[in-house]
């Protein structure tokens, strides 16, 4: 079994159980782009796997697009800070008010904090739950 997350019906992070069968001897089972860069290497599958999937998809989330042009500059450009107004989907109006501009910062912070090439560097689930959980708790 494989521990992830999802919202339960009251739009709350809830950890869940999954079955996960994404190796099979030694092949990668998964979406290119979503899986963490350590697979490549070795082959091992953890927490923190999932945790740059969840940064991928959160990204995904924000952009309303694949994020693979940002991942890439974050890769190859340590410290680089990115502002949100430059990865918002652009379909969308801009946030209004500032609270919600800085709660779609948070997750854009977050997001990118799942995104660390070394995975050691990498927020746990449980932390970025907790951090889901605090900004829920502030509306």
């Amino acid at each position: 079994m494989w521990h992830g997350i999802a919202c339960n019906d009251e739009g709350s992070v809830a950890e869940i159980n999954l079955a996960y069968s994404g190796l099979k001897g030694n092949m990668i089972s998964g979406t290119y782009g979503y899986l963490a860069p350590e697979l490549a290497y070795t082959m091992i599958v953890t927490e923190k796997c999932d945790v740059y999937s969840f940064g991928v998809l959160a990204l995904e989330v924000l952009m309303g697009k694949y994020p693979g042009e940002l991942i890439a500059n974050l890769h190859s450009s340590a410290g680089t800070r990115v502002h949100l107004k430059d990865v918002l989907d652009d379909r969308l109006s801009p946030p209004t008010g500032q609270k919600i501009a800085y709660e779609l910062d948070l997750m854009l912070n977050l997001a990118i904090s799942c995104l660390h090439t070394n995975p050691q560097s990498r927020p746990t689930m449980q932390r970025v739950c907790q951090q889901l959980e605090m900004q829920a708790s502030n509306n």
